[in-house]
């Protein structure tokens, strides 16, 4: 039977693998080091050109008259980039002369043209570029245009609401609202600020959207629309507030704690402090409110109110709420109304018995603007 060696390689062999092998090494390493420094170079460079660009934008920004048309002819490709992006940072602080100035910029540099082109794209991501063009320019808008072209995503939608709430168009509340509201699914962050944008300083017309269109919503946006009705100015008495109370009754307890929290500012409403703190008994007590979390919204709201009867309640709640935290609440907001010390004397004291409330009082008393 024939026997096979094995083959080994020669000497000469491994030493051209090795010298090959090397080469290639030495040559990769020169090669990311050089491109490290042209890469390096290039990013002094721009760092430079953009300071420059910058100094000259501020110095005419800010002196008597900018010239942008002899200033833009006078730049090249590359530094148009920069003063592009310059503009975009600026436009969003700057304010009043300053602003009007740097719009007068951008329309010299063509951004006003480019954002309307951008805004008629087919793709929404351009769409969503033109649209914040158009809101840092104050471009107005036809808004029927913008509810053609934006109702196909929730992005879009909030950010044309939000085009038309920055431009002060004379339909935002109407179009902005139908944009946001109308499918009836929650709002993402920018959407929830300009639902409260449109409607800070008189929410009437969103408790009349909001009376009609609430069944068809879903919990999420039901209680967006409450948290932002909390924070806006209260509306007058002649405005129902049926929607909000009837989310005093709804199964979530979440929608409970929320429609809590939006009438906080309505305590002077008789049918709301009916609804609230009761005549005999409270609704948000631990005996008709199983939910924790909903109680200490109520403690809270009570708090707020100071009221003889809420105040009961609060004293009743440090006293008997069978949850700690919410025993707690109950005493920061009677600390709040700076009745913390009534609580266990006089008409307010626990005829049975009840204890364990001292450690409660005292924490609270103690730890007073530490964590409350």
């Amino acid at each position: 039977m024939t026997q096979y060696d094995p083959v080994t390689p020669s000497g000469d062999a491994l030493a051209l693998v090795t010298i090959v092998v090397g080469s290639l090494l030495v040559v990769l390493f020169a090669f990311t080091l050089g491109r490290s420094y042209w890469l390096a170079r290039d990013d002094r460079r721009c760092a430079a050109r953009r300071d420059d660009r910058r100094s000259e934008l501020l110095t005419r920004l800010y002196g008597p008259d900018p010239d942008w048309t002899s200033w833009v002819d006078g730049l090249d490709a590359a530094d148009r980039t920069v003063v592009r992006s310059l503009v975009y940072t600026q436009l969003r602080w700057v304010r009043g002369t300053e602003r009007e100035r740097l719009r007068d910029l951008a329309s010299v540099l063509g951004l006003d043209a480019r954002a309307e082109r951008l805004f008629a794209s087919e793709r929404r991501y351009e769409r969503l570029q033109g649209l914040t063009w158009l809101a840092l320019l104050g471009r107005p808008v036809d808004a029927e245009t913008v509810l053609d072209r934006c109702r196909d995503h929730p992005d879009t939608r909030a950010a044309g609401a939000r085009l038309l709430a920055d431009t002060d168009h004379s339909e935002a509340r109407p179009v902005g609202t139908e944009l946001l509201l109308a499918p009836g699914r929650p709002l993402s962050v920018l959407g929830v600020d300009t639902l409260y944008q449109l409607y800070k300083h008189d929410a009437a017309e969103l408790v009349a959207w909001a009376t009609r269109e609430r069944e068809r919503w879903d919990e999420s946006l039901f209680i967006q629309v409450l948290d932002v009705f909390g924070e806006c100015s209260t509306v007058g008495p002649g405005v129902s507030l049926e929607w909000v109370l009837a989310g005093l009754d709804a199964a979530s307890p979440r929608v409970r704690a929320a429609a809590l929290e939006a009438l906080t500012g309505y305590g002077w409403r008789e049918s709301v402090r009916t609804a609230v703190v009761g005549e005999r008994e409270a609704p948000f007590s631990h005996r008709e409110e199983r939910e924790p979390l909903v109680r200490r919204t109520a403690y809270r709201l009570y708090g707020e109110w100071a009221t003889p009867d809420a105040l009961d309640r609060l004293a009743e709640a440090v006293w008997r709420d069978p949850d700690d935290r919410a025993r707690v609440e109950a005493a920061r907001a009677l600390q709040r109304a700076d009745c913390l010390s009534t609580v266990g004397t006089g008409e307010r004291a626990p005829t049975d018995g009840a204890s364990g409330t001292d450690h409660v009082v005292a924490w609270v008393d103690a730890t007073a603007g530490v964590d409350g």
